[in-house]
């Protein structure tokens, strides 16, 4: 289930990053590819941590903490 949720989420991130740079008519805002990135990202890590590589699935969901906090810090305006 967690695979096919990444899969999804996956092709409609790149989906979003295409759009948004190829056409005018999908205006993405980079705060919002950036969380989706940082989710797909948290997901990459739960999904490694429940196969038993837990470093790796920390590492991937640490990652993901760090692009969410990016992305809070530009919403504030403070980065």
């Amino acid at each position: 289930m967690l695979v096919r949720v990444n899969f999804m989420l996956s092709i409609s991130v790149f989906l979003l990053i295409v759009l948004n740079y190829f056409t005018n008519t999908v205006n993405t805002s980079p705060l919002l590819i950036t969380s989706l990135i940082g989710l797909l990202v948290l997901l990459i890590g739960v999904e490694n941590f429940k196969s038993g590589s837990k470093f790796n699935g920390v590492s991937f969901m640490v990652a993901s903490a760090l692009l969410f906090l990016v992305v809070v810090l530009v919403a504030l305006g403070i980065f």
